[in-house]
């Protein structure tokens, strides 16, 4: 895959793995908190 290519796929799965990451880090996070209490 050419570098354009690759950069304009990129651009376009960037916004879709931010939303995977906080999908999986919000549960995490809401454990954490439940474990500190």
């Amino acid at each position: 895959m050419s570098y354009w290519g690759w950069t304009w796929h990129s651009y376009l799965l960037r916004p879709i793995f931010q939303r995977l990451e906080l999908a999986m880090l919000i549960p995490m996070l809401q454990n954490a908190r439940l474990l500190s209490l």
